[in-house]
């Protein structure tokens, strides 16, 4: 397997290859195809082709087809924060290491351009494959996707973030990029959102959310 850049005549021709070989079968949350779709419709919409901070990769057997995609975009005004976009793997391609491979390299890629913030919503049915990962969440959204947005740090791989990331726990993690951590959530909960709950807090961390005084940034050095 490899990884390498994907561009958009070649994703938009794959989306119309597995459009005509799925028929008329329904496409649903859990289908790559699904969100193939929904990221060459959004991609485009947004007109994140041409963007220079915008980056989309394939990862692919040694025959050149692709096993699965990533994208992820970078803000221009600092604090600079990646977002984590459409990501997917093909199921025949599943259960094999695509994903893991994938996740580390967007990972790197966005530690490697200097970012210190990630910013993510996942999609429902991938939430325990990203939690098993290394990412974490705070906040949920109206659909009830869980939302984050913390200090990134480079480690060997992502499995390592998400334990720096519990051993400091969530307060001291969102102190490091607070009060942007706060205006983001209050976003979420604007539209229908909310904050996590300690008990939720505990099930993906380990930890509740301490109180402010209780935050210790000494971790972060």
């Amino acid at each position: 397997m490899n990884i390498d850049v994907i561009s958009q005549s070649e994703l938009e021709d794959l989306l119309a290859k597995k459009l005509e070989e799925n028929g008329d079968q329904k496409l649903n949350n859990w289908n790559a195809l699904y969100h193939l779709k929904n990221a060459v419709g959004e991609w485009k919409k947004e007109q994140n082709w041409a963007s220079p901070r915008c980056y989309e990769h394939a990862v692919r057997d040694d025959d050149g087809n692709v096993l699965a995609c990533g994208f992820l975009s970078i803000t221009s005004r600092p604090p600079t924060h990646v977002t984590f976009r459409h990501v997917f793997v093909f199921e025949e391609a599943r259960g094999k290491g695509v994903a893991e491979k994938l996740y580390n390299f967007r990972y790197h890629k966005a530690c490697d351009l200097g970012v210190t913030r990630v910013r993510m919503f996942a999609n429902i049915p991938s939430v325990p494959y990203h939690l098993a990962s290394g990412m974490r969440f705070i906040a949920f959204n109206k659909a009830k996707q869980p939302f984050t947005y913390l200090p990134l740090k480079k480690f060997d791989t992502l499995r390592d973030y998400g334990a720096w990331l519990d051993s400091i726990g969530p307060r001291a993690a969102m102190d490091l990029v607070e009060p942007q951590v706060t205006t983001q959530v209050e976003k979420v909960i604007s539209k229908g959102g909310r904050w996590y709950t300690d008990e939720e807090f505990i099930e993906q961390w380990g930890s509740p959310l301490a109180p402010k005084e209780e935050s210790s940034l000494e971790a972060f050095l």
